[in-house]
Parts: structure tokens; sequence; C-alpha cells
């Protein structure tokens, strides 16, 4: 913690420089704050997620309906299931994606500030028990992640949380899942306490209270616990509980949504490339390009990109990615699926990919000095201020 000692004189106009400069490069720091990534229970961090988990990167998902459950079915039943609510004047949009770099579920926002819920289609998969039991476990997953959106957690103002705050949002995303499950017809809470139970208490961590200390996660009891009282405060008859009691300032997605109304759009196409529907995803996305009220429009490029590259189209495909970058100078994802789009065209296509793979090393490597260089400069203010 900073300490402020007031002198009189040239002492006192030192530390004013001193703290001064301080505060700029917290500020540097803070412009470029990162935004917090939530998982169910995982270590992802936010430059991995964008990087692994980009549409640019992830390719088609294999969801076999005879033998899985579908994720983005169950993702629409719980947002429709909360619409239902009369006083929810939330619009809970969220981007649903699959990523297999988490090893479950995680949420935080994308590069346009997007709220997104990445999940590990494999490790559901891996979920034993009846259909149904399968069903409240994917259910309860999926309804913590959109406990961490909508209760703030994944901004960037709550980035760099001590153990202790993280424990007790992990808690509050457990106490929403309770609260979301009670939602369901003839849901019960042995439903809702089934994602917790997925988890396998011989590799999980914390084992008991005296490791919780120092963990970001809560015991296993812990959060079985804080899933029951989210589910019994909804069914309590004198004072249930209600979606706007989880917070009193409006999410992000609402923000987005009023904006350009992309949420839905995106979510939709993400369905389709999931399911293999490329010509479908395709279409949507040259549809909305047309649209003249649609802002984001590098993303819809990509996403074009995307479904021809699947479809064989590649000549197509580089095209689309060229628009993106067009719009969206500044990405680096965006650039890196260009240079492995173009990797695997003609000779000269394949000499821009090796300029670009350079440029991309040589980004990378600026941006690497740059952080160090910064936290340098405050741990050297930090001393001198102290």
């Amino acid at each position: 913690m900073k300490k402020l000692i007031i002198f009189i004189g040239t002492t006192a106009l030192a530390s004013s420089l001193v703290s001064d400069a301080m505060a700029q490069l917290v500020w540097s720091v803070q412009k470029k704050q990162e935004p917090m990534v939530c998982s169910f229970n995982c270590s992802n961090t936010y430059q991995e997620l964008q990087k692994r988990c980009s549409p640019a990167l992830v390719g088609k998902i294999a969801i076999d309906p005879l033998i899985s459950i579908n994720p983005f079915t169950e993702f629409d039943g719980i947002i429709a299931t909360l619409k239902k609510d009369a006083i929810n004047s939330f619009p809970l949009s969220y981007t649903f994606r699959q990523c297999e770099a988490t090893c479950n579920a995680a949420s935080t926002l994308d590069q346009t500030s997007r709220e997104v819920i990445y999940y590990n289609q494999a490790f559901l998969d891996k979920i034993k028990g009846s259909d149904t039991k399968v069903r409240w476990a994917v259910r309860c997953i999926i309804a913590h992640e959109i406990g961490h959106h909508f209760m703030g957690h994944t901004l960037p103002s709550a980035f760099g949380a001590d153990s202790n705050i993280r424990r007790k949002r992990e808690r509050r995303a457990d106490f929403f899942t309770g609260f979301v499950i009670s939602r369901f017809p003839g849901a019960t809470e042995q439903d809702a306490i089934e994602g917790i139970l997925t988890l396998d208490p011989a590799t999980y961590r914390p084992r008991n209270e005296a490791e919780e200390k120092f963990n970001i996660y809560p015991t296993l009891q812990n959060r079985i616990a804080a899933v029951k009282e989210g589910f019994k405060a909804a069914k309590n008859p004198k004072d249930p509980l209600t979606i706007a009691m989880f917070k009193k300032i409006d999410s992000v997605a609402k923000v987005q949504m009023k904006r350009n109304g992309r949420s839905s759009i995106y979510h939709v196409i993400d369905f389709k490339l999931s399911m293999g529907q490329f010509d479908e995803a395709k279409q949507i996305a040259s549809e909305q390009l047309l649209n003249p009220d649609f802002s984001d429009k590098a993303q819809l490029w990509e996403y074009k990109s995307i479904a021809d590259q699947n479809l064989g189209n590649l000549t197509e495909a580089i095209q689309s990615q060229r628009k993106a970058i067009e719009l969206n100078k500044n990405s680096l994802v965006n650039l890196e699926r260009l240079q492995l789009l173009l990797d695997n065209g003609n000779a000269m296509q394949k000499l821009e990919s090796e300029k670009i793979k350079q440029k991309l090393e040589s980004e990378k490597f600026k941006q690497k000095t740059e952080s160090e260089k910064i936290k340098q400069n405050i741990n050297r203010s930090q001393i001198k201020i102290n």
C-alpha cells in the first residue's frame, strides 16, 4: 500500500513529483488493464483465451445429438428461463462458444468488450450419469459462468483482486447457480449441485479450510453450501429472490446490445459454425454485412472467412480476412489468422505468410518488453515513495 506522508518545502515537492509519476504509470497500466477471467474450476489467462479461443482459430465442434447434451440448447434454455422473470429488465445477451483451451468452462470479455462464455466439449462429454443428471450438471456449469458476468466479476475493474475476494466471487456465482436452477419447473436441490459434483474430490483443491485461505476457490463443501443457499433463497415464499437483486447496475452486455444489437447475431453464427452448418453461417454474416446499422463489420468478415475456409473456398476466406484486418488494424489475432490462411496458399501467398509471421513475432516481443518496462518503473517509483 502506498504511504502518503506530507512534508513542508522541497521534500514535499519531490514527494509530489514522485506521486504524480506513480499516478501516470498506474494510469497507463490501468488503461491497458485486462478483463478478468472467471472459471468453474480452471486456471486460464486472458491472453491465452484470446489467442486460442478466437472464433478465427476454433474449428468445427462435434456434438453428437445421440450421446451428448447440446450445451447451446441448454444455454438458450437458461436464458429463456431467466427472461420469464417478470421484473427482469436485463437482456442477458452473451456470446457462447466452445474452446478446448479451458479445462471446463470460463467467462471473460473479448477484445471488443463482448461478454463471452467458453466451454470445453470434451469435459462435458466426460460427465458420467444418466442423461437427466448430465443435463443438470451442464446447466449448472453454464449458470455459474453467467453469474460471473451478471455480477460484474469479469470487468477490467475486477482485475487484481486477492484470493479472499475471488473466493467470495466464486461462492456468489455458485449461489447464482442455485437461483437459476430453482427457476426450472420440477428442479430439486440435488439437481442444483450436480455441477459441483462433476469436480473430482481426489484432485480438487483446496481440500480443506486450511488450504482454502491460500486458494482462489472455496472448498467443495462450501461451494455446495452456496448453491443450496441460492436455491433455498429463490424458493423463500416470504421474500423470494429475484434476478434484479444480484446487481444494481446494467451489465456490459446490456450496453453492447443497446448500442448495436450484435450479441444475439453472434450467438446464432457461433452455433451454426459449431454444428458444421457453414453455408448458413456464411449467409447470416453476408446478410448482416449489408445491414447499415450493424457497426462491428470486422467480426462479420472474420466469421465469413471462417465459413469459407471450412467450405474449401480459400481465396474467398483470404479476401474476407483482409477485410476484417482493414476494419480492425490493431488485432494481432486477425493478422495471425490471415497468416495461417496464406500459409496454405500458393508460393506468393506463402511468402507473404512468412513476412506476416515475422511481424507478429516482432509485435509480440515489443508488447512483452513494454509490459516489463512499465512493471520496472512502477517498482522503482514504489521504492522511492516508501
